[in-house]
């Protein structure tokens, strides 16, 4: 999905994934995703040559065990006294809710932002409630983005600050809360 989602400046190289399929008859191709939208997945089609043998599993993206609440919460700032903040603050309080959760924003900055705000200010709560805050997105260097996976896949209740890219290290099935700080640009996201 990032070969159209994301635009040509996100990874490059994989813009030039048809040219090379092209130029090397024997090269096979294969697109995955999970969240690919019917607009995405002909803009994939169009761009990488997957052949006529493409097999399309699609399912309703709402779940019989998952609970999505829509809180509108005035404004887009996330300072400390903001609204929106405070109301993450609340979340991670439940003691029903705790478990592994992802605190997602649409901007890298402002994923990182989070993640700063919360472990300079809160990291003695969110110690105490039992949560280990790290940090996800693409633009990570890649140690730093093994080591985040690392973390995720041995601390009982990661805290992850993320972006989308986030589906790369969550292969845990456990988590207990999402949460988007800024609308997301679709329900996929």
């Amino acid at each position: 999905h990032c070969v159209s989602a994301w635009g040509d400046n996100f990874r490059p190289v994989f813009q030039r994934i048809g040219e090379i399929a092209r130029r090397d008859q024997h090269t096979r191709c294969s697109a995955f995703t999970t969240i690919a939208e019917t607009k995405i997945e002909r803009d994939v089609r169009n761009r990488i040559p997957l052949g006529e043998a493409v097999v399309r599993i699609a399912s309703n993206p709402l779940r019989p065990r998952v609970t999505l609440v829509v809180e509108h919460i005035p404004g887009d700032e996330l300072g400390y006294k903001s609204p929106r903040f405070k109301r993450l603050l609340r979340l991670l309080a439940n003691e029903r809710l705790l478990g592994p959760t992802i605190i997602y924003d649409t901007t890298v900055g402002g994923a990182a932002a989070l993640y700063v705000r919360m472990r300079q200010r809160y990291m003695p709560l969110l110690a105490h409630l039992g949560y280990y805050p790290v940090l996800y997105h693409s633009r990570l260097p890649a140690g730093d983005q093994r080591q985040a996976v690392n973390i995720v896949a041995r601390t009982r209740n990661p805290l992850i600050f993320a972006t989308s890219a986030v589906d790369k290290v969550m292969m845990r099935q456990d988590v207990r809360q999402v949460v988007h700080m800024r609308t997301p640009y679709s329900l996929v996201e």
